[in-house]
This record gives structure tokens, sequence and C-alpha cells, in this order.
């Protein structure tokens, strides 16, 4: 018999590792000192939020899943425009194109459904993001999801709009306090009502406040603190249950967060070199750029000399990082010469851009004392100078979260091995006795189960793949624990 009959899993979106602190996150502090905290929890690249929840309930990476960046273009789909993934309808032309479902692995959702059990997901950020989280329920209608911002996310539609008829959202329109009301349909509504056997209740902050303030700012803490007493509800029912001793909860992040700083343009840089550059390529452009912090460059016709002549123009500035394009096949170089291929970083999918670049960050602080910088993209207009992004390489950015309290889990244990967003689902399957799925790369996490018949292992150094671009060398270091990589920051000399 499995030691876990529910899992509870709490999504804080962009929190950074290094605020779970008792000043910052109280709750979450204390659910980290009494239960299993692995510190070395790295998020997928790109550290981008619907490639790591895609990872989470896959247990996969970007190379396995497909959902290759938050906004990405698939020509031979829609070359007029990026298709943003934190859109149904773009996630629905996704679905099947090309020969491919969305996510090329079978979803938490159906290995719960395989086994008669349940999966609830109540989310507060984007109705992407909230579809891919609850991606199975399309195909099983036990499942439950829903978004009170959302109606179109909401699965099955007869239950989740009888919920929202029963909290008023339609009628009074969105609640005020969207964290506390889906906290409140789980406690009064799922919970008594469903009793699944995985919810996860996904929460969009601290990510939006830390990117319109800044991490670290004053309305960035007040945006955790606010999420973090929503954990502190949880925990007190979960106290409060006859069966507390078999119901697992978990706190995870998606990625961190760096502050933004120096505008930078990649299309204005490649324009100003001659290049015939847009944001799409429908037009006659040879190249189309969609911003980012690692920007995503696609060529028309894939053509590499074009992708060349961006990368050599690129490679000279002074703010260029670490660049990626499809293997060669024989090593861990690209097709772009001078770039590393998208499978060093466990990226490379059909779906990846022809050339990815990333920004050289640093570890200065902001002006709240929060290390960690990149340059800014001017075409990512609504982010300004100061504010939080995410997706590169900068160990703040791959730095992530996860504590596990509870049922299945060790309790007061502290590890420091490597674990992922890819090894989400194997794990609290295998905690709730189910068969771990095959085919990801994201493991079984044994050092944090209660009954493992593994000990911990000592953890890996990490290893660094030299990438020299003119006289720069930037060392990307990873660690390799059987088949899943994990990322350890780029350092530059």
């Amino acid at each position: 018999m499995a030691d876990m009959d529910h899992a509870v899993l709490v999504g804080f979106d962009g929190l950074r590792a290094d605020l779970v602190t008792p000043e910052a996150a109280p709750h979450l502090a204390a659910l980290a000192a009494e239960g299993a905290t692995l510190p070395r929890h790295r998020a997928a690249f790109p550290t981008e939020t619907r490639v790591n929840l895609a990872s989470l309930v896959t247990g996969g990476s970007a190379a396995d899943h497909g959902v290759a960046s938050n906004r990405f273009l698939v020509p031979s789909l829609a070359p007029d425009a990026a298709l943003n993934t934190g859109a149904l309808a773009d996630l629905q032309r996704l679905d099947g194109h090309a020969g491919r479902p969305l996510l090329g692995l079978p979803h938490l959702g159906d290995h719960l459904a395989a086994a008669g059990r349940t999966l609830a997901v109540l989310h507060t950020g984007s109705e992407g993001s909230c579809s891919i989280l609850g991606w199975a329920a399309r195909d099983h209608s036990r499942h439950f999801v829903f978004n009170p911002l959302h109606p179109g996310a909401g699965r099955p539609a007869d239950r989740a709009q009888a919920i929202r008829r029963r909290y008023g959202i339609d009628r009074n329109g969105p609640p005020e306090d969207v964290p506390r009301c889906i906290t409140d349909i789980f406690l009064d509504a799922v919970w008594p009502e469903l009793r699944p056997a995985v919810s996860i209740l996904w929460f969009a902050e601290p990510d939006s406040a830390s990117h319109d303030h800044g991490p670290g700012a004053p309305g960035h803490l007040a945006a955790v603190r606010h999420v973090d007493a929503q954990l502190g509800r949880l925990m007190d029912w979960r106290s409060s249950q006859p069966d507390r001793d078999r119901i697992g909860l978990a706190v995870v992040s998606d990625h961190g967060h760096v502050t933004l700083g120096e505008p930078v343009s990649v299309i204005d840089t490649l324009y100003q070199a001659g290049l015939k550059v847009d944001d799409h390529l429908a037009g006659d452009a040879d190249l189309a750029v969609i911003a980012g912090l690692s920007p995503g460059i696609w060529a028309r016709d894939g053509d590499v000399g074009r992708l060349q002549a961006a990368f050599d123009v690129l490679s000279e500035q002074p703010w260029f990082g670490v660049a990626f394009s499809h293997g060669r096949g024989d090593g861990p170089e690209g097709v772009v010469r001078g770039t590393l291929a998208h499978d060093v970083v466990q990226a490379g999918h059909p779906r990846s851009p022809h050339l990815r670049i990333t920004y050289r960050g640093d570890d200065r602080p902001n002006a709240h004392g929060l290390i960690g910088m990149a340059p800014s993209d001017t075409r990512l207009s609504e982010l300004e100078r100061g504010g939080g992004h995410h997706g590169s390489l900068h160990l703040k950015e791959l730095e992530s979260v996860l504590i596990a309290h509870g049922a299945a889990f060790r309790s007061g244990h502290h590890d420091a091995v490597w674990s992922g967003s890819a090894d989400i689902t194997p794990t609290l399957l295998t905690a709730l006795g189910l068969p771990a799925p095959n085919g990801g790369n994201g493991r079984i996490l044994h050092e944090i189960l209660m009954r493992s018949d593994r000990s911990s292992a000592p953890a890996p150094a990490p290893e660094e793949i030299t990438h020299k671009v003119g006289g720069t060398v930037h060392r990307l270091r990873r660690v390799c624990v059987g088949d899943t990589v994990y990322l350890d920051g780029v350092v530059t000399a």
C-alpha cells in the first residue's frame, strides 16, 4: 500500500528560491523546515512558464513535450505571427499539426485516469497555462480544471460553469482576490466533492508582481506574502483532516527571475547590419525574431547560411551569451558554426527555433539588493527596466523551489541532490503507488520518499561545456543524473 492517497501541489509562479525565508514567506519557510527540501531544484530550459508546466505534467523536457517557448514561430502553420502558448486557441492549433499532438508525452492526468484516479487543476493565470496543466481533462471527463479569469479553460464545462455560478463569478465579474478565490473553491467545493488524487493549485503570483515591480520590490514581496497566506490556509486545512497523514502537500516554482537592465534589440541589431528581419516570415524578411530573454530566430526555409549571418552579427555584441541551434548529430556543436546543439540543454525539438540566443547576465544587485541582472529586450515593451524577467540561463532564473511535506515524504530532510520540473510527475505517481511514466527524462526523486529502497547518492559535480564566442569564453554548467540533465548557469570569462 502506498503511503499517500492524495497529493496537493501548490505552484508559486516565478518564486525565487532565495525568498523562501521566514520574513518573506513564513508558511513556506515552516513547511521547508519540517518537510523534505531539495535546494538544487532547477527549471527546464528555456526558463519560461509554459515550458516548465509542460515538463511538470509530462515528466519530460522541451525536447520531449515540444512546448518550445512561451511564444514561438511555426512557419508551416502560422508564418505571419508567433503562436502564444498562453492562449488556448493557439494550443488547439498546435495540437495535431504536422502529425504531432500538443504534448509529445502522456500527461499526469492520463496516468491517473488509467488508475481510476482524479486530477483537479485550479489556476489564476493565463488560459494557456491552465490548459497545459489540465490538458488530459480534454479526454477524461472525471478530471476538473478551473480558472476564474478564463471560462473557456474550464473542464468539464458544465461543472466549471456551476462553480462560476455558485461563487457569483460571472454575475459579479472577476474576483478581486483571485488566489483567495481558488483556495476557497478548493476547500469548499473541489475537495469535499471530488477528493482528487492530485490537486494542483497554481498561483500566477509572485511572477506578475516581479515583472511589474522587480524582484524584491515592496509590491513583489507583498505578492509573495499573499500567496504564502493561501498556503497557510491549506496547511491548516490539511492538519484538520482525519486522513491528514495520507495527504501530501508540496510547493514548487517553475523558474526564478532576474532584473532587467540595459536595453538591447536583436531585431534592430540585425536590421542595422543590413539583414532582412522582422517578427514573422509572412512578408519578404529572411529572418524572424521572437523576443524574450532567450530570443528565438527562424530563417526562411531554415537556411543555415542566413542563420550563420545572424549569428556572426549578434556574437560581436557585448551582451551576447550562449547560442543554440539544431544539432549536427556528431557532438555538442550546432549546425550554425559557433553554437551549441539544442540537445545539450535537452531543448531539441522540431518546434525549437532554428537559432536561439541568450543574453549575458551578471550578478549585480538590483535596487532592492537581489542579485541577477540581464539586458532588457526593447521589443518586450510591456516590461520596463528594473522589472523582473526570465527565460535564459542565469542561475537566478534556473533556481526554483521544491518542498514536500507529510504522507510519503521524509520529514526534516534537506538533500543536496539535483531535481527539476520533469521529476514532479514520476515522483508523485510513485508516492501514490502508481507506475512511473516511461519516455520522458524526468526521474523519481527517491531521495525525498519516506519508504524508498534507494539511499541518497552523492551529488555529482557540475560539468562545464565550453562555448567560445570571439574572445569570450562561456562555460555552461550542467549536471547529468542518468538521462536527466540539470542546468546550473553559465560562467563567463
